[in-house]
């Protein structure tokens, strides 16, 4: 198992360096501290920079902890925030899943229309 952790780990950070601002890891179980004291040496220092380990299961501490990181708006209603964003639907990560849906069709060999939003802009 560590050795798999330790692959997956070494992946990411190759492949997908960067992608997280911030990873809050909210009200976990009380074994979560052993497995985090096994898994903790195997992450990259950067992304164990972003990581936040909130223990209470209070809202107003969660919603505390994660406007350290995050602006009002984008917390969800559900740990305090004002945001009602769906997780996955934001602007942002329809932005990105589009795009990725983009890459994938064209890695695929399949034509896009003309009206393409990535192939024919100037972004």
């Amino acid at each position: 198992v560590i050795s798999f952790v330790k692959q997956v780990a070494k992946f990411t950070s190759l492949y997908y360096p960067e992608r997280s601002g911030n990873i809050f890891i909210l009200n976990p179980p009380s074994f979560f501290r052993v497995i985090w004291s096994v898994v903790q040496p195997l992450i990259d220092p950067v992304t164990l920079e972003k990581i936040r380990v909130v223990k209470s299961s209070d809202r107003d501490s969660i919603r505390n902890s994660l406007m350290e990181r995050i602006p009002m708006e984008n917390i969800p209603a559900r740990y305090g925030g004002s945001s009602y964003i769906a997780l996955g639907y934001s602007p942002e990560e329809r932005l990105l899943k589009d795009l990725m849906d983009h890459n994938n069709n064209h890695v695929k060999g399949m034509q896009t229309s003309s009206g393409c939003y990535f192939c024919n802009s100037s972004h």
